[in-house]
């Protein structure tokens, strides 16, 4: 995997590499796939993408308090790439 495929991001407990998997877009919004790098049987995480009201160049991704929005955006996202998957 090269450095750009790789997300860092920062929270209150620190910060954590993901590996990018894919944007999906989804009700007119776009979302970030993301896996973790350093947690063994770690699950997926979807973010929000949202622009960045402070930078041009980077976009903020946010969490989603939504169960329902998380698995449609999930399950759209393995329709998208059943074939790569062998599903």
């Amino acid at each position: 995997m090269d450095d750009d495929s790789i997300i860092t991001l920062e929270s209150d407990d620190g910060e954590e590499k993901f590996g990018f998997l894919d944007f999906v877009e989804y009700g007119g919004e776009d979302f970030i796939v993301l896996y973790p790098l350093e947690r063994e049987n770690g699950q997926l995480l979807i973010l929000r993408v949202e622009e960045d009201a402070t930078s041009d160049e980077y976009d903020s991704y946010v969490g989603i308090d939504d169960d329902d929005l998380v698995q449609a955006v999930f399950e759209k996202f393995m329709a998208e790439h059943k074939d790569e998957l062998g599903e």
